[in-house]
């Protein structure tokens, strides 16, 4: 699961995906921290 969050970061297809699961990241590491 952590490694399906990660993929698309790594990814160079698409910025709007990165922005996205970059602001999920953050927060979610807000959330849990």
């Amino acid at each position: 699961m952590r490694d399906f969050m990660f993929l698309p970061l790594f990814k160079p297809c698409n910025i709007l995906n990165k922005i996205f699961f970059g602001l999920l990241f953050v927060h979610g590491i807000f959330l849990f921290a």
